[in-house]
């Protein structure tokens, strides 16, 4: 699987199996995109001078929220 697959689509119904979906999505795609959704990252406490670990993590968090945007439908999203 990679991240140029489409995510599952939540239309507005069976939120739990949507979510059992675009987890397992997540984890496939990379299982740091599953941290960051699920579990999440540590805060970066000094924006201005985040270490590398800190910027891998924010990457991570930018990714798996595109993620979750691109698997919500407009009238969800909205």
């Amino acid at each position: 699987m990679s991240s140029e697959d489409p995510p599952p689509v939540y239309d507005g119904e069976d939120f739990p199996y949507w979510k059992i979906r675009i987890e397992t999505y997540l984890e496939a795609v990379d299982e740091n995109l599953y941290t960051a959704a699920v579990k999440g990252f540590p805060e970066i406490v000094k924006k201005d001078a985040s270490t590398p670990a800190e910027q891998q993590y924010e990457k991570f968090n930018a990714k798996a929220r595109n993620i979750l945007f691109r698997g919500l439908g407009k009238d969800v999203f909205n």
